[in-house]
């Protein structure tokens, strides 16, 4: 490109140094304000996709100290990370089939309550604005709704930036349903 520059400089004589001066001017305020945009975006967005983000690790170091015989996570991109960072030591399942399925049977109903009605079982979710499965968790505290269980909190994890972004909650027997 310098080379190109200095060739045209030379071409249009006395001139030919302020004009390509000027030209570069141009096109380096231009590129500072394409970067200076991409990264307000990252610092507003987070930095790639919602699958990917530091919450995961004090997720990781949360599920350590919560009791459980079984970790059922709902979303996509859960599973995976957590089994990595635990080098395998959590009791992690998947937890997003047959919840995700377009219709549920009579028979997927009855395996979602069983899972929620043990009391031994947390489920691990994304927040509504950055749920890969759009919908899902909703969708499991209404199955587990009408199964007769109410979802109990037990922590929401953050990321960096002080976004909530993970749910950790298990299921209890609804007020009035027993």
């Amino acid at each position: 490109m310098a080379v190109s520059f200095g060739a045209a400089s030379r071409r249009i004589g006395r001139a030919g140094l302020p004009v390509v001066m000027a030209v570069a001017l141009v096109l380096m305020v231009s590129h500072f304000l394409v970067t200076n945009e991409y990264y307000y975006q990252m610092t507003r967005n987070g930095a790639g996709s919602v699958s990917w983000t530091d919450a995961i690790f004090p997720l990781n170091d949360a599920l350590k100290t919560v009791p459980a015989d079984y970790i059922f996570c709902v979303d996509w991109g859960i599973l995976d990370s957590l089994r990595l960072l635990s080098h395998g030591k959590l009791k992690l399942r998947e937890g997003s089939y047959p919840v995700t399925n377009p219709e549920l049977t009579a028979a997927d109903r009855d395996a979602i309550v069983r899972r929620v009605s043990d009391p031994e079982a947390i489920f691990i979710g994304r927040v509504r604005p950055v749920e890969v499965f759009e919908g899902v968790t909703e969708k499991l505290v209404r199955i587990a709704a009408d199964g007769g269980y109410s979802r109990q909190m037990i922590t929401a994890i953050h990321d960096g930036f002080g976004r909530p972004i993970f749910e950790v909650f298990r299921f209890v027997p609804a007020q009035g349903s027993q």
